[in-house]
């Protein structure tokens, strides 16, 4: 399954400082973040992430200032419908059905969920 918006483990270190800063931010600085996370990263490394990242669509840079195209709860919801759609044959159902069978689903999950579909029903 290629999704269309993976990343790799580097990509996504950039993204997830990224998103710390709605209002994007001068790429400098966001060097200066990611490297704050313990990475020694240089200009050109950087460069070429966003530059991929670019690609995929999930960020704009223009003079030098790089923004995220989606907030990150946006891209995770993304994510799973992706998964549902590509691994769950598009059913919601099928993933839970998949946790509760693999003892994944908690008691508490299970009443939790419960809540949740009952207050949809009522919307």
């Amino acid at each position: 399954m290629k999704n269309k918006y993976s990343m790799s483990d580097a990509e996504r270190d950039v993204m997830e400082v990224l998103w710390t800063f709605p209002e994007g931010v001068n790429q400098s600085i966001l060097l200066e973040a990611v490297n704050a996370t313990g990475k020694d990263w240089k200009r050109q490394t950087l460069n070429t992430l966003v530059t991929r990242l670019m690609e995929k669509g999930l960020v704009n840079r223009e003079n030098r200032h790089v923004c995220a195209v989606m907030d990150k709860q946006v891209y995770s919801n993304l994510q799973v419908e992706e998964v549902v759609r590509e691994v769950y044959d598009g059913k919601l159902s099928n993933l839970v059905l998949a946790f509760a069978k693999d003892k994944k689903l908690t008691k508490e999950d299970a009443k939790e969920l419960e809540k949740l579909l009952e207050a949809y029903e009522t919307e």
